[in-house]
């Protein structure tokens, strides 16, 4: 807290000056609502065992906001609570001037804002960026050159934007040295709210994402600095508009029996690193698209990191489903969740692989929770939680999952042409 009061004077005594930085006025909006948001950690906890009712694939908490409200939207629940569950931590986010006043400011702070460079002549606001970055950080400092430089040195000139919550709150120095220069075209903002779950984050960073590709990313993923993946990425959505996330890892087409131990589904598996797979079940990428030529597939199912969404869908259809990582459990399966609702939806899923470097474990790292919770729960919490969390997809899209969405992906397949992996591609792949 006594962080958060220092960061809101600086804020205060910036906002005062003849410069405000309209990225630092997000961040701003972002730390006003923690004071509600530190304890309240969403859905009620639901512990392994307990009586879970089926989960309904849409959700109300989260609509698309309207005017300068889009700041401060989806801090606060439907009754003034952090994402409708738990008390508040301060009463006084509850009270309707004060939250109308905090509006106000921001208002003001945005017009305050509007100066030569970062808003036209006439008084218009500058275009979005071609991408907002989104990225949930926990304790990986020496990963932070690597990924901020990877994603610098690639986008260089590109309008962009970097938001990074820093969930550990550590290592700021080391973003500060990472963050772009002020003249750079890419924005940056550093959050700082602290332990949350990584869906939260997610949710909370992309209602302040301005562009419309919205790619989420982790912490231990590296973008490579060759290469063309961003334009690529850009290219597929302009090319299938009905196209609502590409995933950037892995996916599943679920063919195969359904599997007793963890209800998931046994079918094959296609995406990056396929060689690095150590059960040796991963294929590479099939297809190609037939105008663009580089692999790409319609897919049921994609893996998290990265995920590049619509952002205009994200709002449309909820966020991710907060049910999929309640507090004191780790999150698990909800990239699969959001992949089914979007073809519940009819809206496509597809996979490419944008040749990043993933699962780069460097620096402190985070005991696994199935072994923190060894003692506790001789089946460890991470088994758990899939098992629990795959079963609910057959209670939320009984008539979609897994035949029926596997279906309709492979329908699509018949669009796309085979793609066979070469040498050259091996070694961009593998360097």
């Amino acid at each position: 807290l006594e962080r958060i009061k220092a960061y809101e004077l600086a804020s205060s005594q910036v906002a005062d000056g003849a410069h405000v930085d309209r990225e630092a006025l997000k961040a701003h909006a972002v730390m006003s609502g923690i004071v509600a948001n530190c304890e309240g950690q969403g859905n009620p906890a639901r512990r392994p065992g307990a009586d879970w009712p089926p989960l309904s694939p849409r959700r109300s908490e989260y609509v698309r906001p309207v005017g300068d409200e889009v700041l401060l939207a989806g801090m606060a629940g439907p009754n003034g609570t952090a994402e409708g569950a738990g008390p508040a931590h301060s009463a006084e986010t509850q009270d309707p001037e004060r939250w109308a006043a905090t509006v106000e400011r921001m208002r003001e702070l945005e017009r305050a804002a509007a100066r030569p460079g970062l808003c036209g002549a006439g008084g218009g606001r500058a275009p979005p960026p071609m991408a907002s970055m989104v990225m949930q950080y926990f304790r990986r400092a020496a990963n932070i050159p690597r990924i901020m430089g990877g994603m610098l040195a690639y986008l260089k000139d590109t309008p962009a934007e970097i938001l990074i919550n820093n969930d550990s709150g550590s290592d700021h120095a080391a973003w500060l040295r990472a963050m772009p220069p002020p003249a750079s075209a890419v924005r940056a903002v550093l959050v700082y709210s602290n332990d949350i779950h990584e869906i939260r984050a997610y949710n909370r960073l992309g209602l302040l994402a301005s562009a419309e590709l919205v790619v989420f990313m982790q912490d231990d993923d590296v973008p490579v600095v060759s290469g063309r993946w961003l334009t690529r990425a850009v290219s597929l959505l302009h090319k299938f508009p009905q196209m609502g996330m590409l995933g950037g890892y892995r996916g599943r087409m679920d063919d195969g029996k359904k599997l007793k131990t963890n209800n998931a589904n046994d079918g094959a598996k296609y995406g990056a690193e396929y060689e690095k797979d150590r059960y040796k079940v991963t294929k590479p990428v099939p297809f190609k698209e037939k105008e663009l030529g580089f692999p790409f597939m319609w897919i049921y199912k994609v893996n998290m990191g990265p995920l590049l969404v619509r952002r205009s869908w994200f709002e449309h259809l909820g966020q991710f489903h907060l049910n999929f990582s309640c507090p004191g459990d780790p999150g698990i399966g909800f990239d699969f969740e959001y992949s089914v609702r979007l073809w519940h939806e009819n809206v496509r899923v597809g996979l490419y692989d944008p040749l990043w470097t993933h699962h780069v474990h460097v620096g402190t790292q985070v005991k696994s929770l199935s072994k923190m919770s060894a003692k506790k729960n001789p089946m460890g919490t991470v088994w758990v939680n899939e098992r629990r969390n795959n079963l609910q997809l057959y209670h939320m899209y009984p008539k979609l999952h897994h035949v029926e969405g596997t279906r309709l992906a492979r329908a699509l397949w018949k669009e796309l042409q085979h793609f066979k992996v070469v040498a050259k591609y091996q070694s961009k792949r593998q360097g």
